[in-house]
C-alpha cells in the first residue's frame, strides 16, 4: 500500500490552498458583513479576496504549467513573472482553461457587465489602490477613486439598479420611524460616497438598500471565485495531481444561487462559522 505521508513540496501546497481559501473565507464573510457604518469590514474584506484570489490563480497556473511540462514544478521566475494584476491572472486561467479543454463555464467575464466591472476593481485593488488613503494622505495622486467610494459608484449602484426593487409601504414605515425619532437620536456617520448621513432621514433611507448592496456584491465576488475553483478542480483531475487541493475549495463551487445569497459565514472547513 503507498504511503499517504506528504513530501515537502506537497506539504508547502497544502498550505499555500489552505491560506486561499482561508483568505476567501474570511474575505467573503467580511464583505458580506460591510456597509456604511461598518466600513472597515469592507477595506479587510477586500485585502482578504485579493489575496485569496492571486493565491488560488497561481495554484491554477502551476497545475498549467506541469501539465504543459512533464509534471515539473515552474520556476520562481516564471510564477513571480505572473504578477499580481488579476485582470492578467483571471485570463490566464481562462486560457488554461481553453488549453486543457476543461470546459468550465467562463461566460461571465464576456457577458455580465458588472462582473467585467468586479474583475477590473479587484485587479486596481491588489495592484495599488489598496493604499490609496494613506497615499492621498502623503499626497501620492492615484488614477482611481477612493475604493469604497468607487465600489459604491460602480459595482453597488449597477447592483441596485438591476436587483433592488423598491416597497412602497417599507419606505413609508421606515420614513415614519425616523420622523418620530428624529429629535430624540443624533446621527454622525458617512455614506460610502463620503456625504454625511446626519439625519434619522438619511440614515433609514441608506439602510433600504444595505441587504441589497452586502448579498449581492458577495455573490459576484463568489461567482469568479467559483469559475476559479471549479477549473483547480478539472485541473487537478487531468493531471492526476495528489494531494487533494480541491478538498480547500469545496465550499465555493456551489451554483445554488439562494443559498450563496442568503450565506453570511464563509469559513470553509465547516461546520465552524467566523
Amino acid at each position: 500500500m503507498p504511503s499517504m505521508e506528504l513530501d515537502e513540496k506537497q506539504l508547502l501546497l497544502t498550505r499555500e490552498a489552505s491560506m486561499s481559501s482561508m483568505s476567501l473565507g474570511i474575505g467573503l464573510t467580511n464583505l458580506r458583513r460591510y456597509d456604511f457604518v461598518l466600513q472597515g469590514y469592507f477595506y479587510s474584506g477586500l485585502h482578504s479576496l485579493t489575496i485569496g484570489i492571486e493565491r488560488l490563480v497561481k495554484l491554477i497556473i502551476l497545475y498549467d504549467y506541469q501539465l504543459r511540462n512533464d509534471g515539473r514544478y515552474p520556476t520562481n521566475a516564471i510564477l513571480k513573472s505572473a504578477g499580481h494584476d488579476l485582470v492578467h491572472l483571471i485570463s490566464a486561467a481562462r486560457a488554461a482553461n481553453r488549453h486543457h479543454a476543461c470546459a468550465v463555464d467562463d461566460s461571465i467575464f464576456d457577458t455580465d457587465a458588472i462582473i467585467q466591472s468586479v474583475v477590473v476593481f479587484l485587479s486596481d485593488f491588489a495592484t495599488q489602490s489598496r493604499y490609496h488613503n494613506l497615499d492621498s494622505l502623503t499626497g501620492r495622486p492615484h488614477r482611481t477613486d477612493e475604493p469604497l467610494r468607487r465600489w459604491d459608484s460602480e459595482i453597488c449602484a449597477a447592483i441596485v439598479t438591476r436587483h433592488y426593487r423598491p416597497n412602497p409601504r417599507k419606505e413609508r414605515e421606515a420614513s415614519a420611524v425616523a420622523e418620530a425619532m428624529e429629535s430624540m437620536v443624533a446621527v454622525a456617520f458617512s455614506s460610502e460616497s463620503g456625504d454625511p448621513v446626519d439625519t434619522m432621514h438619511a440614515f433609514v433611507t441608506r439602510g433600504l438598500t444595505v441587504s441589497i448592496k452586502q448579498k449581492y456584491s458577495a455573490y459576484y465576488i463568489y461567482s469568479i471565485v467559483r469559475f476559479l475553483s471549479l477549473l483547480l478542480f478539472e485541473l487537478e483531475h487531468k493531471g492526476r495531481f495528489y494531494p487533494c487541493l480541491r478538498e480547500f475549495f469545496k465550499l465555493f463551487i456551489s451554483d445554488e444561487k439562494k443559498w450563496i445569497l442568503n450565506k453570511k459565514s464563509w469559513n470553509p472547513l465547516p461546520p465552524y462559522r467566523f
